[in-house]
């Protein structure tokens, strides 16, 4: 991850258990931070986390963390928030199926859910995920 310009101002953000006081960095659109200086999921894209992961069969996201910080999560910034980019599950024993909430992560770029036991069809919504990459 390169380094950028910090800006002069603190910024604080409000997450679903905590306030982080950081310094924003600056950003460029599309660009990954380490998740403690992105900006909130929207609440949308938040909700559509929890329910694709507990679909899958995933452990509940740690509430003591950003959803971008969370195991197998990749966030980055568009447009001044954060989205889920990356949903990196391979080999996490999961034993769901995959969720319509999926088609929520519009941003999402890479999906990996080899070596697992999941079952069901690919939702609908699928169609919705036009960034993700082979």
């Amino acid at each position: 991850m390169r380094l950028l310009s910090l800006v002069a101002a603190p910024t604080i953000w409000q997450f679903p258990s905590c306030y982080l006081l950081g310094w924003s960095l600056g950003l460029e659109q599309g660009e990954v931070d380490d998740g403690w200086h992105l900006p909130p999921l929207h609440r949308t894209e938040e909700e559509a986390l929890k329910k694709t992961l507990e679909d899958l069969g995933a452990p509940s996201l740690d509430d003591s963390l950003p959803p971008c910080l969370q195991a197998g999560v990749r966030c980055g910034v568009f447009d001044g928030a954060s989205s889920v980019i990356e949903l990196e599950l391979y080999s996490a024993e999961l034993a769901g199926s995959i969720s319509e909430s999926i088609g929520h992560l519009t941003k999402l770029e890479k999906l990996d859910l080899m070596d697992n036991e999941l079952t069901g069809s690919i939702p609908d919504s699928f169609h919705k995920l036009e960034n993700l990459q082979e």
